[in-house]
């Protein structure tokens, strides 16, 4: 829904008006880890949010992540919308050590992003998210890009922000 051009003082604000206002948000908690694999994507357990249809979304992921040496275990991404939904993005890497080399690549609604270590790694991702006629969860899911045995942990601290757009 469109909000009205203005709003005055004693008008009525909608559910519908609200849901354009603020902005649906994940907070993760708890760290989670994957290791040994660079195959099969697992689900986030806390970085989803519900998506509405026919409606649009502009998304901001923020990612504090560890594992191994970079080039070893890093993170494969990808943030899947409801079916029907299409899904673009791009990418920012940020990292706390001086001159670090990550690498970030993002295709599609998929990317990879360079772990430092157990140095905390940042990354941003962001995009679009546009919803057909069926509801469900924008839902952040990983694996490893490269199997290592030292797991790579995404970090308490990493959000999922949306709003319509």
């Amino acid at each position: 829904m469109t909000l009205p051009r203005n709003l005055l003082a004693g008008m009525a604000l909608s559910a519908a008006m609200a849901r354009g206002i603020a902005p649906l948000s994940a907070f993760k908690t708890a760290a989670q880890s994957v290791a040994s694999n660079a195959s099969t994507f697992v689900a986030d357990a806390d970085l989803y949010l519900p998506m509405a249809v026919n409606t649009d979304y502009f998304y901001i992921l923020s990612l504090i992540m560890e594992g191994a040496a970079l080039g070893s275990g890093d993170l494969h991404g990808e943030l899947t919308g409801p079916s029907g939904a299409t899904v673009h993005g791009g990418l920012a890497l940020i990292t706390s050590t001086a001159g670090a080399n990550t690498a970030g690549v993002y295709s599609g609604s998929a990317f990879s992003a360079g772990v430092n270590g157990t140095t905390p790694t940042g990354a941003l991702a962001f995009g679009t998210v546009s919803c057909g006629g069926t509801a469900g969860n924008l839902q952040f899911s990983w694996h490893q890009l490269t199997s290592s045995s030292t797991a790579t942990v995404v970090e308490p601290g990493s959000a999922l922000i949306a709003v319509t757009i």
